[in-house]
């Protein structure tokens, strides 16, 4: 079973994304690389979990991923599609 060790919140991602919501995001991150390259294989292999774990993965983002929403848009505001 997954067990979150962090002890970190809803509210710490809150505190956290005050921080960071005036970041000049392009100049710090381009994004994650080209999928299918050797680049975006490395990155997957480094954030990755073994693939008998994604459904308890999943359960457990489905169960606090609300809370963590929530806390998310009372600083930043509800969440609203600017793309093509």
């Amino acid at each position: 079973m997954l067990t979150e060790t962090s002890g970190r919140g809803a509210q710490d991602l809150a505190a956290e994304l005050e921080g960071l919501r005036d970041v000049d995001w392009a100049s710090v991150w381009a994004g994650t690389p080209q999928g299918g390259s050797p680049e975006f294989r490395e990155w997957c292999e480094r954030y990755g979990r073994a693939a008998e774990e994604n459904g308890e993965v999943l359960d457990l983002g489905a169960e606090t991923w609300p809370a963590y929403l929530a806390a998310a848009v009372g600083v930043l505001n509800t969440p609203a599609w600017t793309g093509s």
